[in-house]
């Protein structure tokens, strides 16, 4: 039995995201990284979402960014940190507390 997804196959469904995914859409990038993290249509790979996350969060997209903060948090499919990236979005406006 095949997976079947709006009356197309999974591959050929994710063949048409990847493609628009590919030309910059944000929306696409977050669904092509949720795809990735979940292994819908693709092998599990969470470093593999996490880049479809970046791609799309550096556009703005609200989703992606929560998605790739949660994937900091975790560790999931990069390294766990905090503080490197609050540092990189916003140098001069954030201070730590110390411990």
């Amino acid at each position: 039995m095949r997976d079947v997804v709006f009356g197309r196959d999974i591959k050929q469904e994710m063949d048409v995201i990847r493609e628009k995914a590919a030309q910059g859409d944000a929306e696409v990038q977050c669904r092509m990284g949720v795809n990735y993290y979940h292994g819908i249509g693709e092998d599990k790979n969470p470093k593999q979402a996490v880049q479809w996350f970046q791609k799309s969060a550096e556009q703005g997209y609200a989703e992606a960014q929560y998605a790739l903060g949660k994937c900091y948090d975790l560790g999931d499919g990069i390294r766990k940190s905090y503080k490197n990236e609050i540092l990189k979005e916003y140098p001069d406006d954030y201070t730590f507390p110390e411990k």
